[in-house]
């Protein structure tokens, strides 16, 4: 893929992603895997959303009775809530109060016990650790802007830096990360910083598309 081809896909996604969610934002209310969940203005929602059924997928085949979950970015709660079907115990923790707030009300409509904390990455935790974390970043490299903003913009990458410098701490040994990335973001960093922060990886689940492949990675630690 060329520079220039590769600039007009990061933006047809942003317009159609932009167009889907001021859609459902309208509307307020989606079904999805089962769940009927609220959306409100500003918070991502998992519909029509490449990067989320992927995570859902793999989150339905590899979360077990006995796991701890931590869903950072929980957004509607979504794949908190799915991940608590099976998983003996679920945190899910947002930056953005309205995200909270919706899911919230959203493990309640669906009958979830998933525990909801609003703080930046991992602020709101202490001395919890967890057999997984999702995690569902932006990947767009865009300058952030309204009304999605940090939820798909990729605001050069200080997110997922402070993500992947951070993670390791939060982890049970044996424990690993789930996140998503995208073939249209800053070629080579992710794996930059996963050498960097020392960890394992291994891409698990991928959608390909004809100028763009998302993808599901699992990581591990190093020494772990």
């Amino acid at each position: 893929m060329t520079r220039i081809s590769k600039l007009i896909m990061v933006h047809v996604s942003a317009l159609l992603l932009e167009l889907i969610h001021r859609l459902i934002w309208r509307i307020g209310w989606i079904n999805y895997r089962g769940l009927r969940l609220a959306v409100v203005r500003g918070v991502f929602s998992p519909k029509y959303t490449i990067t989320t059924d992927l995570l859902a997928d793999v989150i339905q085949q590899m979360i077990k009775s006995s796991y701890e979950v931590l869903d950072v970015g929980t957004g509607t709660g979504a794949l908190a809530i799915i991940a608590s079907r099976k998983a003996r115990k679920v945190v899910a923790i947002d930056i953005d109060r309205r995200a909270v707030l919706c899911a919230k009300l959203n493990a309640i409509l669906n009958g979830s016990s998933i525990i909801v904390k609003q703080g930046n990455l991992f602020s709101p935790l202490k001395d919890e650790r967890f057999d997984v974390i999702i995690f569902n970043p932006p990947y767009l490299p865009l300058r952030p802007r309204p009304p999605l903003g940090l939820s798909v913009f990729f605001a050069e990458g200080a997110l997922l830096e402070s993500f992947l410098s951070q993670a390791r701490y939060y982890l049970k040994k044996g424990g690993f990360l789930l996140m998503t990335y995208s073939t249209l973001s800053i070629k080579g960093y992710l794996e930059f910083l996963l050498r960097k922060y020392k960890w394992k990886y291994v891409k698990i689940r991928s959608f390909r598309m004809p100028l763009e492949e998302i993808y599901v990675i699992m990581a591990i630690p190093h020494g772990q």
